[in-house]
């Protein structure tokens, strides 16, 4: 899990089983305000530095970037992990 940048949001990854999805909720109230649906578990999220973006990654072997709004798009899907893949970690500078 990881917190927005200006804490207004916690960013959650889940699975396995039927929970296999990102989920985003409003830290005052607790209220669930968005799901990424995934293939398979989801193993870390992070966000960026600068609140534009957040990426996630799982047993599907994909890195997914999308951007940081709630109800965000996907910016980018990376299927060149030939495994599982267990940590995300943007760059200081949110770059990388």
């Amino acid at each position: 899990m990881d917190f927005s940048p200006n804490g207004s949001v916690l960013l959650t990854g889940w699975g396995p089983g039927s929970k296999k999805k990102v989920a985003l909720y409003d830290v005052s109230n607790g209220n669930n305000i968005g799901n990424v649906t995934v293939g398979d578990a989801v193993e870390s999220v992070d966000y960026s530095e600068d609140g534009t973006s957040y990426a996630f990654g799982g047993l599907d072997n994909d890195l997914i970037i999308y951007n940081g709004t709630v109800y965000g798009t996907n910016i980018a899907t990376f299927t060149e992990p030939t495994s599982d893949v267990y940590s995300v970690d943007y760059s200081y500078d949110s770059m990388w």
